[in-house]
């Protein structure tokens, strides 16, 4: 149900584009730079995590295939949804059996207004298509064509407050997370994750070098500049947040609220 070309592996080339990029902007290839692998990995995890967390930009909309089953109304959705907006079902949803929905007003529809069109008789039309739909949308309204459902976005589980009496294949309309590669391909998103991921690292070496003031040296001792680091990391990360508030990163901005 989720289908992409580009590799989520955490492992990818991207994420070691951008270890690459990181190591160059802490100076890493004059000075040696007291941060590893794992701890690059983290940073760039933390980058992607938090925007995740607090972008618009992060999601995309998607449709997804499912199978209803017969008494079944709990199932699991792929990790990547985040929120289910709607489910739609094939016609008015009415009538359903062991195989496909049978929808008696689609058949007739078929077998007399449209085979009437292409005869050219007068009995069909676009105003009567118009009419038929708006007939549809009636009947569905009427008789529960929409299904009322929960949605977790920890667990992933859909509940549908309905017996389901038969076989039958639905659309869910949802929102899912875009795939990592995708993050690191977006050219409004990537310097985001980048300076994110710079400000994480900072913090790593500010906290190691703030555990010692100083150092003795063949000269006298040296201060560090691991306060240094801090401030600049907790400055950074600030602008950052003011950035995804202002929709800098290609987010969706607020509709207007009227009532």
């Amino acid at each position: 149900m989720y289908n992409s070309n580009v590799s989520t592996n955490p492992n990818n080339e991207w994420r070691e584009e951008m270890k690459g990029t990181l190591q160059t902007l802490l100076s890493g290839d004059t000075i040696e730079v007291e941060i590893t692998d794992n701890q690059y990995e983290q940073a760039i995890t933390n980058a992607v995590t938090n925007y995740r967390a607090w972008s618009s930009n992060s999601k995309e909309e998607a449709f997804l295939h499912m199978k209803l089953f017969e008494s079944e109304s709990v199932y699991k959705l792929p990790k990547e949804v985040s929120n289910v907006h709607r489910i739609l079902r094939r016609g008015n949803g009415v009538v359903s059996g062991s195989g496909a929905t049978v929808d008696p007003f689609s058949l007739a529809y078929s077998n007399t207004y449209l085979l009437s069109a292409v005869r050219g008789s007068t009995g069909g039309g676009l105003l009567t298509y118009d009419l038929y739909h708006q007939f549809d949308e009636t009947i569905g309204r009427l008789f529960g064509r929409e299904i009322i459902f929960n949605f977790n976005p920890v667990t992933k589980a859909l509940t549908l407050h309905r017996d389901i009496r038969g076989e039958e294949e639905v659309l869910i309309q949802c929102y899912q997370n875009k795939p990592e590669g995708l993050l690191f391909m977006d050219e409004q998103i990537y310097p985001w994750l980048r300076d994110w991921a710079l400000s994480e690292c900072m913090l790593m070496l500010g906290r190691t070098r703030s555990k010692f003031g100083s150092i003795a040296g063949p000269q006298g001792s040296f201060t560090l500049d691991g306060s240094a680091y801090l401030q600049e990391a907790a400055t950074l990360q600030e602008r950052l947040r003011d950035d995804l508030k202002k929709f800098r990163d290609g987010g969706t901005p607020y509709g207007f609220i009227i009532g």
